[in-house]
């Protein structure tokens, strides 16, 4: 799944038929290749359409699956893992963050946010692969902060706007080499978004790392998509605050809500 697909004629028709006019040219009024191997594409003014239109197909697929769930099995959760790079997510043709998100970026349509899907889910766990923990080790080492696991988590919070709780992606592969930053990482996760995820556990073993899982979790939590009718709560609760004569949607948010172990 990528930008590059799909272009059926199949496709084509759905999406003439979204848009309310045919595509005279297609694919080259959405996207246009080089014939030269390795150049860029070049973006065609039904581009930006054509991402919001992919999204809302897997948003409508997702919401007819969750009914269905629901309807089967009420109690059943439903949680999904992506990357937590949102800003370059856009050619997998999912839009991972809430529908109340505005997303401002050069690709997205002015109602791309209403492709957004994290509010039919129950959590999410979003991979923040990267080997540098915090912001702060980023300047130290002269390397990007957003390569870090707070930037990656702290985008991902902010995209899902308190929707569904979550949890921060670790790749152990990045930190074999570097064995003192994976408990620092851990906790970037858990200070930046709701929890965190582990991938994958294989590498505990291969590593013999369990003693940094054992000191990282010395107490008992619980995750927060385990407390029953939390995400009910924080939604109605940021659903009030956007309603507050001094919220300005677009031009702030709402900030993330930190879940605590025990209350909060």
């Amino acid at each position: 799944a990528n930008v590059f697909n799909d272009y059926s004629d199949m496709t084509r028709k759905s999406f003439e038929q979204w848009i309310g006019r045919p595509v005279l040219r297609f694919p080259e009024d959405i996207i246009r290749f080089d014939a030269r191997p390795g150049s860029d594409f070049k973006r065609g003014q039904l581009f930006k359409p054509w991402l919001e239109f992919r999204s809302k197909i897997i948003r409508d697929f997702l919401k007819e699956a969750a009914d269905a769930i629901h309807k089967t099995k009420p109690g059943l959760q439903i949680g999904a893992y992506t990357g937590s790079w949102y800003t370059e997510y856009y050619g997998t043709g999912v839009n991972w963050g809430s529908e109340n998100y505005r997303v401002k970026t050069a690709w997205a349509t002015e109602n791309y946010n209403q492709s957004g899907y994290a509010e039919f889910l129950d959590w999410l766990s979003t991979g923040c692969y990267y080997p540098v923990p915090y912001r702060e080790d980023a300047r130290q080492r002269k390397k990007e902060e957003g390569g870090t696991v707070e930037a990656a988590a702290e985008l991902s919070t902010m995209a899902v706007d308190n929707a569904i709780p979550v949890y921060a992606g670790l790749y152990m592969i990045n930190y074999k080499d570097a064995p003192a930053d994976f408990p620092r990482a851990i906790q970037a996760a858990i200070r930046h978004s709701q929890g965190v995820m582990i991938f994958d556990i294989s590498h505990i073993y291969d590593y013999g790392w369990w003693p940094y899982l054992e000191q990282a979790f010395a107490g008992p939590a619980t995750s927060p998509h385990r407390v029953p009718g939390l995400n009910a709560q924080l939604r109605t609760a940021r659903d009030a605050a956007r309603a507050l004569p001094d919220v300005r949607v677009g031009a702030s948010r709402v900030p993330a809500v930190p879940f605590q172990p025990g209350g909060g």
